[in-house]
């Protein structure tokens, strides 16, 4: 909730304070809690980016979306497109209007 209350995201977006709240809450809702069963340590230097890579891994996901620039480099991981969020917007009304 933090990320999304800072002000250069929280301007682009143009959300109230309620609007994040119900956005995380809806995420909170539907989000699928996992815990990867295999650690990756050398893939990136930052750990934390390490675990978003086993979290998506665990989960097989078709995607990540970030605007972290470590992740954002790598293009892809096994299979798994890492996109930016306004790349990833783009796809999904591609998907819609197809």
């Amino acid at each position: 909730m933090s990320v999304l209350s800072r002000r250069k995201i929280s301007e682009r977006l143009g959300w109230s304070a309620a609007d994040v709240q119900e956005f995380v809450t809806d995420i909170k809702e539907n989000a699928i809690i996992s815990a990867p069963g295999r650690r990756l340590n050398v893939v990136i230097a930052d750990e934390s980016d390490n675990r978003v890579l086993e979290a998506a891994l665990e989960s097989n996901a078709d995607y990540i979306v970030t605007g972290d620039r470590h992740l954002a480099r790598l293009g892809e991981y096994e299979g798994i497109a890492i996109v930016t969020p306004a790349r990833f917007v783009a796809l999904l009304e591609t998907m819609a209007a197809g």
